[in-house]
């Protein structure tokens, strides 16, 4: 089965869940990838698994920006000039899937509408893989707006959610599927680690992902005594407005125990040893990091929405009572750091071993890849009967 995929080539969830998806795809199953990368940075996470890739520089399907008065002044031009350059990535990137032949087409992601043009024009099946609130999440405006965009998922018909929330917030239908990432290969056993004085906030550096609430929180229970230390991961660029106001708090209100880690290689290791990783996001779609630190045998303390309500539905469900920590208010977030540090080792040792049982059996790669597989095969087979 040869697939062409489009996807952003970046470092974030959405290129990462792909590359775990391929990663069992192209060693269990008949599956022979190419990947369109919209950046170069994801190329080498590709090649070491074995996937072909290549490196164009595609128009996402989102509105240009408005945040400005030059913003504004130049709408229309930057407006039409997407548009024409949206219609040359489908006319390039056909040529290279002519050479290709692919059996089907999938998009990584909601924000870009190349794959669904080219497959219109190939006449051959596309799945959009959905991994994003657009507006909610990310503040991304599609092109048309989001009852445009949900029509173009009805009429593309093969989508696949990677949350049931997305899926209704969507709209999706039959055959429309929901599948959940995949963010580990399935463990046997990981022995728990134990807890050091620090909580972790791991992820991209940006208002949405809620960092500016938790610092604020931090403070707050500094001041209350807490003693924990606080370590940010997170790829980091002095040039960044948010990234500098960040550096900023943490100096002006002597923050001597929050430390800016930047970009690291040893996530799971720092996360397995923390006292709890914070998922703070305003609107996480998925909630990768809550699961990864889930598979890490760690504590989480996440806000009450999304794709993080979500995944401690799943674990309150499974445990049959509540055990998640998760908040609404700023004064919440401070309340469960406390209750965290205060924690006894019998009850976290009870909560973390939940929490394992439960990412092997929902959100390992095998699983993932096994559902998406077979996904594939009935959107060929459903396609061809046309």
């Amino acid at each position: 089965m040869k697939i062409l995929y489009i996807a952003l080539g970046g470092r974030g969830g959405s290129d990462k869940a792909l590359v775990d998806l391929l990663s069992i795809l192209v060693t269990q199953y008949d599956i022979e990838p190419l990947v369109i990368c919209g950046r170069q940075e994801l190329r080498s996470a590709l090649e070491k698994i074995g996937v072909q890739s290549l490196f164009y520089d595609f128009e996402w399907a989102l509105c240009p920006p408005t945040q400005t008065l030059k913003d504004k002044i130049l709408y229309l031009p930057r407006y039409i000039k997407q548009i024409f350059k949206r219609k040359k990535d489908v006319v390039t990137i056909a040529q290279v899937a002519k050479k290709f032949v692919p059996d089907l087409i999938s998009t990584n992601v909601g924000v870009v509408n190349l794959g669904y043009s080219l497959s219109k024009q190939m006449g051959i099946p596309h799945v959009w893989h959905i991994r994003e609130y657009q507006l909610l999440d990310h503040d991304m405006h599609y092109v048309g707006g989001i009852k445009h965009f949900k029509r173009l998922l009805e009429k593309n018909k093969f989508n696949i959610a990677i949350t049931k929330g997305l899926y209704e917030y969507f709209e999706m239908q039959n055959p429309a599927v929901h599948i959940y990432d995949g963010v580990r290969n399935h463990r046997t056993q990981v022995s728990s680690q134990p807890p050091q004085n620090y909580f972790i906030f791991a992820g991209f550096l940006y208002k949405g992902k809620g960092l500016d609430e938790l610092l604020s929180a931090y403070k707050a229970y500094c001041d209350s005594g807490g003693g924990c230390e606080f370590y940010i991961l997170g790829s980091w660029n002095r040039e960044n407005q948010f990234h500098r106001w960040i550096q900023q708090y943490i100096s002006d209100n002597g923050l001597k125990k929050a430390r800016l880690l930047g970009f690291r290689n040893d996530v799971d290791e720092l996360m397995s040893r923390s006292l709890a990783v914070i998922v703070p996001s305003r609107f996480e779609a998925f909630g990768r990091v809550t699961c990864e630190a889930m598979y890490n045998k760690t504590l989480v303390i996440g806000k009450n929405t999304a794709g993080t309500k979500e995944q401690f539905d799943n674990l309150d469900d499974y445990a049959g009572k509540r055990i998640s920590f998760r908040y609404q208010t700023e004064k919440e977030l401070v309340d469960k750091m406390f209750e965290v540090e205060k924690i006894s080792p019998e009850l976290r040792s009870e909560i973390i071993e939940k929490q394992f049982e439960l990412v092997n059996e929902l959100y390992s790669n095998e699983n993932s890849a096994s559902k998406v597989y077979n996904y594939y095969k009935a959107v060929i087979k459903s396609y061809n009967l046309k």
